[in-house]
């Protein structure tokens, strides 16, 4: 277009270069990592509030809205002060709870429940653990002949990391599920999960990288909805540093399965 043409060779370079950045800089606000692409446009405004990388790690579990979002971090959280107005906004902006969820099953502004609950974002903070039953976490589809207690040894290059929770542990329409890195206490996820009705099978509680998983340890709480936060499950593993030995599991009859 001549008329274009003309107009660009007459604006200052500063102007012409601010006219070309605009389009590409909205084009790159959009996310092309293709973790979050999936997830639609709900999905890349909560990833934008994250602050741990690798923002491709995604939760593959059915949450209770329909948006899903990256891992956060939020260790320094429970570190700072925050009055009772404020802990529900914080909540809020740091994981990937609803309020609506969190309105409907009692965690309600002011409340000594919501301020249990906010206390999840601090990885140092812990539950009880007395009554809580261990679930052991490996690869997808992998089967570990580890004795119970035992922590499997992952390769970093491991894209799913999956455990079953016996149904007879689970009742009412949810969960909350707490990810961390008991390495440095970092809390990667805190979220919820929605229960299927009256399940009478395991309930797959996993998550997918679509890049290396950094070495270190990790522990998954399964937590119950209430004032008390009941630790219903809770299962480590680690993810091993390269070169270094791993766990064997077996997959549908094979003895072993290369990382």
């Amino acid at each position: 277009m001549p008329s274009l043409s003309r107009s660009l060779q007459r604006l200052p370079a500063v102007a012409l270069a601010l006219t070309l950045a605009i389009p590409v800089a909205a084009y790159l606000a959009l996310g092309t990592d293709p973790g979050v692409e999936a997830l639609g446009g709900s999905a890349r405004q909560q990833a934008a509030k994250a602050e741990w990388p690798p923002t491709s790690l995604v939760p593959l579990v059915a949450v209770s809205a329909p948006e899903q979002g990256t891992f956060v971090r939020s260790a320094a959280i429970g570190n700072r002060a925050a009055g009772g107005s404020h802990l529900l906004d914080e909540l809020l902006d740091h994981s990937r709870l609803q309020a609506h969820w969190l309105e409907s099953h009692g965690f309600t502004r002011g409340s000594a429940a919501l301020q249990r609950l906010h206390g999840l974002l601090d990885g140092r903070a812990t539950l009880w653990a007395g009554a809580a039953t261990p679930v052991a976490f490996g690869p997808q589809g992998g089967t570990s002949t580890l004795p119970a207690g035992e922590v499997p040894v992952l390769s970093h290059h491991e894209r799913y990391v999956e455990a079953a929770v016996p149904p007879n542990l689970l009742g009412g329409d949810s969960v909350i599920l707490r990810w961390r890195n008991a390495s440095n206490n970092e809390v990667i996820d805190l979220s919820t999960q929605a229960l299927p009705s009256g399940a009478n099978e395991a309930v797959p509680v996993w998550m997918h990288s679509s890049v290396d998983w950094p070495p270190g340890r990790y522990r998954v709480e399964v937590i119950a909805p209430n004032p008390d936060l009941s630790l219903l499950a809770a299962g480590e593993f680690e993810i091993a540093a390269p070169g270094a030995a791993i766990t064997p599991f077996a997959f549908h009859g094979q003895a072993n399965r290369a990382p």
